[in-house]
C-alpha cells in the first residue's frame, strides 16, 4: 500500500513538472510586442552578445510583408522565452527571411529555437514561400549548428551595413 501511494505521489509530481515546463508557440502580433516590449528588450542581450546591433521599438514594430503571418513567440508559464521575426523575402517572389531569432540564455539548447523555426517553415509553406533565407554572424557557432541541423546551406559570406561579416543561409522547403 505504501509503495502505491509513493508511486502515485511521484507520478503527480512528474506531471506537474512537465506542465510547468511546457513550451507554447503562438503567432507574434504588434499588440503582443507593445504589451511585452520590456521583455523583448530584456532578451536583446542574447542578440547583441552575438555581435548584432540592438533593435528599437520602431524596428520591432516595423511593418513588413507577411511579418505577422511568419513570426512567432515561445512561452513557458506565460513568460516569453524566445521569438522569431520573419517576413516575405525581397530577393525572389517565393522567398521568406528570418530577420531575427532570439532564445533566452537560460532556455537555450532545449529545442526552443528549433520549435520556432519549424513553425516558421510551416507558415512559409502555407503562403507558398519555399525559399527560406537568414543571416548569422560568422563567428557565432551555435547558430551555424542550429541552421545546418535544420537543413540550411551556408551559401556565402556577406558584409552587413555595420561592416561585420555574416553567413547567408538558404533552405528550400517542400
Amino acid at each position: 500500500f505504501c509503495t502505491n501511494i509513493y508511486a502515485a505521489s511521484f507520478s503527480v509530481h512528474k506531471t506537474f513538472m512537465n506542465v510547468s515546463n511546457t513550451i507554447s508557440i503562438s503567432p507574434l502580433t504588434s499588440n503582443r510586442i507593445d504589451l511585452s516590449l520590456d521583455r523583448f528588450f530584456e532578451l536583446e542581450v542574447e542578440w547583441t552578445d552575438t555581435g548584432q546591433p540592438a533593435w528599437s521599438r520602431e524596428q520591432f514594430l516595423r511593418e513588413l510583408p507577411f511579418k505577422w503571418q511568419l513570426s512567432f513567440i515561445a512561452e513557458i508559464d506565460f513568460i516569453i522565452v524566445g521569438y522569431l521575426i520573419a517576413s516575405k523575402g525581397t530577393s525572389e517572389p517565393q522567398s521568406s527571411t528570418v530577420n531575427k531569432i532570439v532564445v533566452d540564455g537560460t532556455h537555450q539548447r532545449k529545442g526552443i529555437g528549433k520549435l520556432l523555426m519549424n513553425h516558421y517553415f510551416e507558415a512559409s509553406m502555407s503562403h507558398n514561400l519555399n525559399r527560406c533565407g537568414l543571416t548569422a554572424m560568422c563567428e557565432y557557432e551555435p547558430a551555424d549548428r542550429l541552421y545546418t541541423s535544420l537543413g540550411y546551406n551556408n551559401i556565402r559570406t556577406i558584409r552587413g551595413n555595420d561592416g561585420k561579416l555574416r553567413n547567408f543561409y538558404v533552405k528550400i522547403i517542400r
